[in-house]
């Protein structure tokens, strides 16, 4: 799974139903980033989409039940991945680094 497609389902695993430009907005990705990402999901049959009834032109997307399984299993090897990356760093220093990251980032 390449980076953007794991952004994107870790922001569906985690608010459920998003449209395209909530995904967007929540991961700080392009949308072309995100609408590769939901195509290559789609193709898994981890996500799945509807007509957003709000306003009848965009889409809403939901984590599937094989993409929330894949979801469960991922989070805490990526939690692992972070610890492993930051296990040098003193509880000063990670919070510096989280700001930093943020300023980047927004």
């Amino acid at each position: 799974m390449k980076p953007h497609e794991w952004r994107t389902l870790a922001n569906l695993g985690m608010y459920e139903r998003l449209t395209p430009a909530q995904i967007v907005q929540h991961s700080n990705m392009d949308k072309v980033s995100v609408s590769r990402a939901l195509a290559a999901l789609n193709k898994r049959g981890w996500i799945s989409s509807e007509t957003n009834a709000q306003d009848g032109r965009s889409r809403v997307i939901s984590i599937s039940k094989t993409g929330r399984r894949v979801f469960d299993r991922l989070v805490p090897m990526m939690l692992e991945v972070e610890d492993h990356l930051l296990r040098n760093l003193d509880e000063g220093e990670k919070k510096t680094l989280n700001r930093l990251m943020r300023k980047i980032y927004i």
